[in-house]
């Protein structure tokens, strides 16, 4: 008869504790630790703290550590007050007694200067789920509804749900579901919004049944005024994530601003490359530049040259291309001389001089098309459909003034300047922060800068874009 095999003999994993004494060997170098502030004592707490999370992960029992873990938790590392809140929420459920140890360590976490460690607080302080500690929920969810960071607001809604299923008395006689709806209609976060309708929607859906105005609360919260009222807060908050980071956004581009500036290079290359072939071909269909000044349209144009003329239409001072672009005369070739903004007079000379621009004769012609070189220079050459009344001399005055001093060069091409950038060339980027600048000026308080620099969890975080 053949021997029985020799039995595998396995070593317990050094981070495993296999009977009680590792277990107390655990609790006397947490106990040692506790309230030690020299340095390395918080990387000596991770690595206990890791050995009792992961013994508690695969089932054995360390919640005789409970009170040398709280102990350990009094440090301000993020990292150690995870894994104490998980540790806590863990034994808590099924222990009652344990978790009323905890309400004291929890309400303190949840004043800590700290953001994060607020709303970690609360959250587990909201996770225990034990009927008789409601009363201790009451105060720091109160003050967490009203806190200033948006990451703690946000803890604090969702705790008032749980608080509503622990015990429904105790949430509906604090007043929170008034809170949440004031937080719903006011708060600037959209995370905070969005947690509020959602409870709203579940508390009042269940308080229906018994509670007419819980029905009418609940009508009101998916009426239209309030789904617009809500959509027009979207909209606003878009405009802000639009602005610039250092003005307190997230810098995503505006893509209605940013179409505008690619539509607006368009017009700049058809002016100023005309000769090209792609330029030809366009003012062979089109019109080509000029054309996006006029009011006549073809019964051929596409999408895209519609877009283009809308953008620039109409010539005003509103027109936000034209007011940042100036001419610089070469022979005038392609400047009109009454309806182009080429002169700096801060208006068209057709809208400054009226009167003369009626009986002019020259009406839509071009600079060069308004005089002629002599051996003196250029001269003006003014041609009118009648003779000038007594009551127009000082108007033909002023006019003669705005046209003087202007140099017409036969050897250059007009060309256009454009004022948003120092070379004088237009590009993208300049045409958007020139768009972006009203929206820009109005986030002067800094409260966004604020918002970035708060240290929350990487899951809010990543929420809230940063």
């Amino acid at each position: 008869m053949a021997p029985p095999p020799p039995q595998s003999h396995r070593s317990p994993s050094p981070s495993q504790p296999s009977g009680k004494s590792e277990v107390s060997d655990l609790k006397s170098q947490l106990r040692q630790l506790a309230g030690s502030r020299a340095p390395g004592a918080d990387d000596s707490k991770r690595d206990l703290f890791k050995k009792v999370i992961s013994n508690m992960t695969i089932g054995i029992d360390v919640s005789s550590l409970f009170g040398e873990m709280v102990m350990c938790s009094a440090t301000s590392d993020i990292v150690l007050k995870k894994m104490c809140y998980l540790y806590v929420g863990n034994y808590a459920k099924g222990n009652p007694d344990l978790a009323l140890l905890t309400i004291n360590f929890l309400q303190r976490d949840c004043k800590d200067e700290d953001p994060m460690i607020r709303g970690l607080a609360l959250r587990s302080l909201c996770s225990l789920r034990v009927a008789n500690l409601v009363e201790y929920l009451v105060g720091p969810l109160g003050s967490g509804l009203k806190d200033n960071n948006s990451y703690v607001r946000m803890v604090a809604v969702i705790g008032v749900l749980k608080l509503y299923h622990i015990s429904t008395s105790t949430c509906i006689d604090a007043d929170f579901p008034a809170t949440l709806k004031h937080l719903l209609l006011n708060d600037p976060d959209t995370q905070v919004v969005a947690n509020c309708l959602s409870a709203l929607q579940e508390i009042w859906t269940l308080e229906s049944s018994t509670s007419e105005e819980a029905a009418r609360e609940r009508e009101t919260l998916l009426s239209k005024p309030v789904v617009y009222y809500l959509l027009n807060r979207v909209l606003i908050i878009v405009a802000v994530i639009c602005l610039p980071k250092e003005k307190g956004g997230l810098g995503i581009r505006d893509i209605k601003n940013f179409n505008l500036t690619l539509l607006g290079k368009w017009r700049w290359n058809l002016f100023h490359h005309q000769g090209e072939l792609w330029a030809r071909v366009l003012d062979s269909k089109y019109g080509g530049w000029r054309n996006l000044d006029e009011d006549r349209r073809g019964s051929n144009e596409s999408f895209w040259w519609q877009d283009l003329r809308s953008m620039f239409q109409p010539l005003q001072e509103g027109n936000w291309f034209q007011n940042e672009i100036s001419w610089k005369v070469g022979f005038g070739a392609r400047v009109r001389f009454w309806e182009d903004w080429w002169k700096d007079v801060g208006v068209l000379l057709m809208l400054k001089h009226p009167r003369l621009y009626l009986i002019s004769c020259q009406q839509e012609q071009f600079v060069q098309q308004m005089g002629r070189f002599s051996d003196a220079g250029w001269e003006w050459s003014f041609q009118w459909r009648r003779s000038l009344f007594d009551a127009e001399i000082d108007v033909a005055d002023r006019f003669l003034g705005d046209t003087e001093g202007i140099s017409i060069h036969p050897d250059r091409q007009d060309k256009w300047v454009w004022k948003g950038d120092s070379s004088g060339n237009y590009s993208v980027g300049s045409a958007y922060k020139l768009l972006l600048g009203d929206s820009m000026d109005e986030n002067q308080d800094g409260v966004f800068n604020e918002l970035w620099n708060l240290k929350i969890p990487s899951k809010a975080s990543f929420l809230l874009g940063d």
